[in-house]
């Protein structure tokens, strides 16, 4: 069983559209100093995890949609209201060694005399975090997003749920997970492999989607051209259209998968929660969402005010009725 990707195939998949990038470009240099750190923790990582082990009843909950669809928004207030466990920025650069990391701002938290603030924070480094190097390292997946039958059999699933069991352990916490990039198309693999998964599914507008990734595309890249975030398998079949139709079959194709393996779930695993609906009423929305966690939603108030829909921060080359008719006309085929 191939356990862990190496140094260079590792570094292969995460800087797949580095060149691209005209903001938030990776180094590579730094990157390879950070990965031999991890290595040189692995000691006391798994001295930290021999001693959190034991069963637990904390559940997994895996935030699943479409890109730009409001899922940071909804990960900081459900950390919020239901004070759940996250993976936080600060941990983020311990990604082979993520218990070194929790332990490390567990004892600063605790030496501020805030460890109870410590959940349900999600400032500055304990805001969430996607956790994409942690997950790659772990899943392994090699073209796209949507990993074959093949690739998922590769997974170390004993260690990796060794790893979360600990890391719930540790926090004393159910865990919050979003990273749609790495779970939206696996999941019933997740539920198979991990009885105490349950998945948000997060949707919203089709329009604004489709505008908003187009609007991510210009911003990370400078270009309408580059393929920005999940790539399913089919990418390199849409690579050649026009951009407007790429984003489109990136958003219908993921909803729809979605939705078809979330009709294998029994209706307690999963909920759905629409954005606009959020926005408009976020107390109703954490109300229903209270059974789903178990637990009732906390300081609803302050949820209450300061919450606005984003801003469109550009001006698209393409008009709304161009977007309209391709999201029209792709959607016929994914119905």
């Amino acid at each position: 069983m191939a356990l862990h990707p190496d140094k260079v195939e590792f570094f292969k998949f995460i800087y797949s559209d580095n060149d691209w990038r005209v903001v938030n470009k990776r180094s590579l240099s730094n990157d390879y100093i950070q990965w031999e750190r991890n290595l040189e923790l692995q000691a006391e990582e798994k001295s930290l995890e021999d001693n959190l082990l034991d069963p637990n009843n904390h559940q997994l909950y895996f935030i699943v949609g479409a890109p730009r669809t409001g899922s940071t928004f909804l990960s900081q207030l459900l950390i919020k209201a239901f004070n759940l466990g996250s993976q936080y920025n600060k941990v983020a650069k311990y990604y082979i060694v993520p218990l070194h990391g929790y332990n490390q701002v567990k004892k600063e938290e605790e030496k501020k005399a805030q460890f109870n603030s410590f959940l349900g924070n999600t400032d500055g480094d304990l805001n969430p975090h996607e956790f994409g190097y942690f997950w790659q390292y772990w899943l392994n997946f090699k073209l796209h997003h949507e990993p074959s039958v093949e690739t998922l059999n590769q997974v170390d699933v004993f260690s990796l749920r060794k790893k979360l069991l600990a890391i719930t352990n540790l926090l004393e916490n159910d865990l919050l997970i979003k990273n749609q990039v790495y779970f939206n198309f696996i999941i019933v693999w997740v539920k198979q492999n991990f009885k105490n998964a349950k998945f948000i599914y997060i949707n919203r507008n089709e329009f604004d989607v489709v505008e908003s990734i187009l609007n991510a595309r210009m911003e990370q890249y400078g270009s309408y051209n580059y393929w920005w975030s999940l790539r399913p398998k089919h990418v390199s079949q849409w690579k050649n259209s026009p951009p407007i139709e790429q984003v489109c079959h990136q958003v219908l194709y993921t909803n729809n998968k979605i939705k078809e393996q979330l009709g294998f779930l029994n209706d307690e695993d999963y909920i759905e929660v629409n954005y606009d609906s959020l926005v408009e009423d976020v107390e109703n929305e954490l109300n229903r969402m209270a059974s789903f966690f178990s637990r009732e939603p906390i300081n609803i108030d302050q949820f209450k005010t300061g919450i606005h829909r984003r801003i469109k921060s550009r001006h698209l080359p393409f008009s709304k009725s161009e977007i309209l008719d391709n999201i029209s006309k792709i959607k016929q085929q994914y119905d």
